[in-house]
């Protein structure tokens, strides 16, 4: 899937970082989404954090 054309394409004006990937496609159908600007720092750190939950989560259920 490439970003654009090989003749160009449109500009990106926002792009979703990879946490937030999968709230945005749990959204439904009309939802209003707000984009706010982060650093590619906060974007890792956020990637970071949400792959630390899951693996805690993991964890749990394996003891369940």
């Amino acid at each position: 899937m490439a970003d654009r054309q090989t003749t160009g394409g449109y500009p990106k004006l926002a792009q979703v970082i990879t946490a937030d990937l999968p709230l945005l496609a749990q959204a439904s159908p009309g939802s209003r989404v707000h984009f706010r600007l982060v650093t590619l720092r906060e974007a890792q750190e956020q990637l970071l954090q949400r792959e630390l939950e899951l693996r805690r989560l993991r964890l749990v259920l394996q003891h369940v």
